[in-house]
């Protein structure tokens, strides 16, 4: 079953099925994950579903790989190639948009804080004169806070 992998959590198999029992998947051939050379792991999955046909370990071979499938039925050995269901390709299409929205979104995002220093509210008169130094002390706490939690292009405007 080579449409079980660690990205679909193996479609939970391993918890309905005692892993004495359960058939095999990429899990059990050492095979890197997340894979990027799609033709590499074709070859490397039709190579191990021939393995296990001609040692009999399985005579049936289950594939979400037509080129796969196509390839063991010319070989005269049984596959059935599994077609996902119209209502998941839809909701992984749904769920790529929501993905890219969602990315969208977080890189436009805007807030707006607003920081007032009344100097008449001090008592100490030496405290009006370093009102820019705390404001510019505000700002550089608040531009650190936001760089290190994924925000940027922070702007501070002064209100005189």
């Amino acid at each position: 079953m080579d449409f079980l992998r660690e990205d679909n959590n193996y479609y939970d198999i391993y918890s309905l099925i005692d892993s004495n029992k359960c058939p095999y998947t990429i899990k059990d051939f050492n095979i890197p994950q997340p894979v990027y050379d799609f033709k590499k792991l074709n070859d490397k999955l039709l190579e191990i579903h021939l393995d296990l046909l001609r040692d009999n370990k399985i005579n049936l071979s289950f594939t979400r790989n037509y080129i796969i499938s196509c390839e063991l039925n010319k070989l005269g050995y049984d596959c059935i190639y599994m077609v996902p269901s119209t209502e998941s390709i839809l909701n992984t299409f749904k769920s790529l948009v929501n993905e890219i929205t969602l990315q969208n979104l977080d890189k436009n995002k805007s807030a707006t804080c607003i920081v007032t220093v009344n100097s008449s509210e001090y008592i100490n008169e030496d405290l009006i004169f370093k009102n820019d130094e705390i404001q510019n002390q505000i700002y550089n706490t608040i531009l650190n806070s936001l760089s290190r939690h994924g925000f940027y292009g922070v702007q501070v405007k002064k209100m005189i």
